[in-house]
């Protein structure tokens, strides 16, 4: 969702900061799901939701189980929802 950042930017740059701000939440609101960044696991399976496929990921970090793949696939389901 590359696109929000160049909004929110575009939006700071236009000093529409009421834009910018809802941006922001999105963009935090992505961030929050994929924990961060702390956890590249959360990363990649975010890239196969969007159809591609990504390596697997290395130790020391493992895969998403069933379960973390069910719960990210709700929170990015309801993220959409809400806001895109």
């Amino acid at each position: 969702m590359f696109f929000l950042v160049i909004e929110f930017y575009q939006a700071i740059k236009e000093k529409n900061y009421h834009k910018a701000h809802q941006k922001q939440i999105i963009i935090r609101s992505i961030a929050g799901v994929l924990k961060q960044g702390t956890n590249l696991a959360y990363f990649k399976q975010a890239l196969v939701y969007r159809g591609f496929k990504p390596s697997f990921t290395r130790k020391p970090l493992l895969d998403l189980d069933q379960i973390e793949k069910n719960r990210l696939s709700n929170e990015v389901k309801e993220i959409i929802k809400n806001y895109l």
